[in-house]
C-alpha cells in the first residue's frame, strides 16, 4: 500500500522556517534556471557564459543543501518537491529558450529577487534572535549580490580610454 500523504511543510507558526523555506525555494529555482541556461547558451560568448553559469549553479546546489539543513536543525521540514517549491518561489521561470543576452538579463532579475527574499529572511532571523540563520543568510546575500554584479557587468559597454578618469601620480 502506498502512502499518498503530502510531506510536512514548514510550520506557519514559526516565521523563520517560512522565510528560510522561501529563500531555499528561490535559490533552488534560480539554480535550475542557471543550469538550464548553462545547457542552452549559444553565441560568441558561449564558452564564457557556459563556464560562468556552471560555476554559479554548482555553488547554488550546495547552498540549497545548507538552507535545507538549517530548516531541519530548527525542527522544520525542508520543501522537497518541485510542487512545494513552485508555490514558494518568487523567481520567474522561462517558458522558452532565450538569447545569451536575455539569459544574462533574466539572471540579473532573478538574483535581485533572491536577494530580496534573503533580506526578508535575514530580518526575521534578527527579529527572532537566530544568529546561526542570520550568519547563513548574510553569506548567501553576499554571494548573490556578487553574482548579480558580475552578470550586470556583462551587460555594460566598456568605456573608451578617453572616458576613464585620469590617474594622479
Amino acid at each position: 500500500m502506498h502512502n499518498n500523504t503530502i510531506a510536512p511543510t514548514p510550520s506557519l507558526s514559526n516565521p523563520i522556517l517560512v522565510r528560510l523555506a522561501a529563500a531555499m525555494a528561490d535559490t533552488y529555482a534560480l539554480c535550475l534556471k542557471t543550469q538550464g541556461y548553462h545547457w542552452n547558451v549559444e553565441g560568441r560568448t558561449f564558452y564564457q557564459l557556459h563556464t560562468l553559469f556552471e560555476v554559479q549553479y554548482k555553488e547554488m546546489i550546495d547552498a540549497v543543501d545548507e538552507l535545507a539543513e538549517r530548516i531541519r536543525a530548527l525542527g522544520g521540514y525542508a520543501p522537497s518537491t518541485f510542487a512545494m517549491m513552485r508555490h514558494m518561489t518568487s523567481v520567474e521561470m522561462d517558458e522558452r529558450i532565450l538569447s545569451s543576452a536575455q539569459m544574462v538579463e533574466h539572471l540579473v532579475k532573478a538574483h535581485t529577487t533572491v536577494c530580496e527574499s534573503l533580506r526578508h529572511a535575514l530580518g526575521m532571523a534578527r527579529e527572532v534572535n537566530d544568529p546561526v540563520s542570520e550568519d547563513l543568510l548574510v553569506e548567501r546575500l553576499r554571494v548573490h549580490e556578487t553574482q548579480r554584479w558580475m552578470l550586470e557587468s556583462l551587460l555594460q559597454d566598456s568605456p573608451s580610454r578617453a572616458d576613464l578618469p585620469e590617474t594622479v601620480d
